[in-house]
């Protein structure tokens, strides 16, 4: 109950923010569902600093909240669009069935390309990974990878399908996945 009123207070929090760009999206498998709102602070030539939160309900293994800060843009190939981001994210992780708690502040990015001729179509690399000095509580580490193959549907409607994982280190319970496998997902821009 409380990390429900944590994303809602969080994402009415987002909501007085800047009204151009925001994003929800959704992503789910067999046991786990993401919900992803993002929204930018600042905008820029070349690109823009944005903020986000996401939950993430795991059936059997348990919760994580993330709250992250990303600045993005061109990352400047010549011949195809490629666009990055890097930045920083907050980790509150409960483990399901027992009492370990993980919090981390991790580092990481994400790359988009898009290939030239087939501009609905993008591909995506993301990270994230806090070392021991940036975990807290019951954690030693954090590891979030995921990689997706995206379509523009419409202009402010993206699918995608893709892979994650999600690792947590604990100091003594050794190192325990989140989630892994398969998703699809559904990205609402407005």
């Amino acid at each position: 109950m409380r990390v429900r009123l944590l994303i809602a207070g969080l994402v009415a929090g987002f909501a007085c923010t800047a009204a151009q760009a925001q994003t929800l999206g959704l992503n789910l498998n067999n046991n786990a569902a993401r919900v992803i709102y993002t929204t930018p602070l600042q905008s820029g030539r070349v690109g823009g600093m944005k903020v986000g939160a996401s939950y993430l309900h795991h059936r059997h293994r348990g919760d994580a909240v993330t709250l992250g800060l990303q600045v993005t843009g061109d990352a400047g190939a010549r011949n195809l669009p490629v666009t990055a981001g890097v930045g920083g994210r907050f980790y509150w992780v409960n483990r399901a069935q027992s009492s370990l708690n993980a919090m981390a502040l991790a580092v990481g990015g994400h790359v988009t390309v898009t290939p030239p001729r087939q501009n609905r179509l993008g591909f995506t690399l993301a990270a994230d990974y806090a070392p021991r000095v940036l975990a807290f509580s019951d954690a030693e580490h954090l590891l979030e990878w995921s990689a997706r193959a995206e379509y523009q549907v419409l202009r402010q409607a993206t699918a995608y399908v893709g892979y994650r994982q999600i690792k947590v280190g604990y100091r003594h319970a050794g190192t325990y996945t989140l989630d892994s496998g398969v998703l699809v997902g559904l990205k609402l821009l407005f």
